[in-house]
């Protein structure tokens, strides 16, 4: 009996931000063989953390390779989709294309090839654009390419756009036997990643102690207290999007939100202690939130008028 389906891959499905491609995805992981499901990842069982070597463990394996490859393209501002899609989908071929498994090592040495050509035969299926490729279908052979050279050195090609560079070193990591126990299981955060590819800074200090948006394109480069001042609302949506994890995907980090929320927070209380009877505590409660300018104001003055 299957000991996974697709629904196991729902957090990282819902990584991927092309619908097409998405939808795709699913029916490419509906279609593979049956043995996906209940397989190890090691056939020696030499390779890969312990867990990724129990009933069912290249899911898992598969599940910990896309979150990897997420957070590593998202680093570098590169397409996560690619990454996704091809964490999702790399080893639907480990031991071969029919839905029971081979145990010849000579199969597992091409299954990266063989599962790259089951990837192919699914791009005539994808949106086109007379002689030009679709968006989708260029997405698709990026994925084609990072699957197809996933191995390595170990493999039959060796890894030479950036995405599949980057992919193999993905692949690498989820596969290092030493890295065990990370919380990647159905409804647990993902979190234990950064301790793989490095957290990645939302905010850049500067040297007067400000902090430098570090990410999107909205605000890329400004000062938090700037957009705390100019688009607040950008903030709140930060914070309404709440802290990452299996089930939120798409969040932000602890460490993200945290300046944004002290921010907010400031500014309530200084809302709060605007409206309290004694000015001068008033004043220098807002000279802690950093209005220092206040000092400025004389407080008497400010009580005659």
């Amino acid at each position: 009996m299957a000991m996974y389906n697709v629904d196991f891959f729902k957090p990282e499905l819902s990584l991927i931000n092309n619908e097409v491609i998405k939808g795709l995805t699913v029916k490419v992981l509906t279609e593979a063989p049956a043995y996906l499901w209940t397989a190890v990842s090691s056939i020696t069982g030499k390779y890969h953390p312990p867990e990724d070597n129990e009933e069912g463990g290249v899911c898992l394996h598969l599940k910990k390779t896309a979150w990897i490859a997420y957070r590593m393209f998202d680093n570098l501002l590169l397409d996560t989709d690619i990454g996704v899609v091809a964490g999702l989908t790399h080893d639907i071929a480990q031991r071969g294309l029919e839905d029971g498994p081979s145990d010849d090592i000579e199969v597992y040495k091409i299954h990266g090839d063989l599962a790259a050509q089951r990837l192919l035969e699914y791009k005539a299926t994808l949106p086109q654009e007379g002689d030009s490729l679709s968006k989708e279908e260029a997405l698709w052979l990026e994925v084609v390419g990072c699957v197809s050279s996933h191995m390595g050195r170990w493999g039959l090609r060796i890894p030479k756009s950036r995405y599949a560079v980057l992919f193999h070193l993905a692949d690498v990591a989820s596969s290092t036997r030493g890295l065990t126990g990370l919380p990647f299981q159905e409804g647990a955060p993902n979190m234990g990643i950064e301790e793989i590819v490095g957290r990645r800074e939302y905010f850049t200090p500067t040297g007067d102690g400000e902090l430098v948006f570090n990410f999107g394109k909205k605000h890329l480069g400004e000062k938090l207290s700037s957009v705390f001042i100019c688009d607040r609302s950008y903030l709140q949506w930060m914070l309404d999007q709440g802290e990452a994890s299996s089930e939120n995907p798409k969040g932000f980090p602890a460490y993200a939100l945290k300046p944004v929320r002290d921010m907010l927070e400031a500014s309530r209380q200084a809302r709060r202690e605007l409206n309290a009877p004694r000015q001068e505590d008033m004043f220098n409660k807002l000279g802690v939130y950093g209005c220092q300018n206040l000092d400025i104001l004389d407080p008497e003055a400010f009580k005659r008028s």
